[in-house]
């Protein structure tokens, strides 16, 4: 006697899915091997720079620790009260390397940092960015990058 039609489908049916998965099983084995082995390259790439990396730190710690950086006074500042904020950002702008890059935010903070005492309230970065677009305007600094909403200018120290 032969099996009725609707079980031989349903034979067919799991021959088929046992055929696929069989397939899926071969492929995923030979793509683990494809990625063990690219795990491997990126780890070994990344061991290698990570090395680098650090032999660069202490290389540039080092270099930098002989450059004796010139220490201003800031008990020479003049402290009246007209343009007082013109004058603490100048004196933070000349500490600036010639070719580090600065904004408003990062001059409002180390302004409001070193000299609390001689402001009676924080500075405000649209205040600092208004005094360094005069220093631009000047030439005392180099606008690098246009400031647009939402992303500051960006200065350099002119030589």
């Amino acid at each position: 006697m032969a099996p009725p039609a609707s079980i031989t489908r349903l034979l067919a049916q799991l021959e088929r899915q046992l055929a696929h998965h069989r397939e899926q099983e071969k492929l995923h084995s030979e793509q683990e091997t494809a990625h063990r082995e690219q795990r491997e390259r990126h780890a070994g790439e990344s061991a290698r720079i990570s090395h680098t990396v650090e032999a660069l730190r202490s290389s540039l710690s080092s270099a930098l620790g002989l450059v004796d950086a010139p220490e201003l006074d800031d008990g020479d500042l003049d402290t009246g009260r007209r343009g007082l904020l013109t004058r603490l950002v100048a004196r933070i702008v000349e500490r600036k390397m010639e070719d580090e890059h600065f904004g408003a935010a990062g001059i409002t903070e180390e302004v409001n940092q070193r000299f609390p005492d001689l402001l009676r309230e924080p500075a405000q970065a649209p205040h600092v960015s208004t005094v360094l677009a005069r220093m631009a305007r000047s030439g005392h600094i180099r606008q690098v990058r246009r400031g647009r909403p939402h992303h500051e200018a960006v200065y350099v120290r002119s030589t």
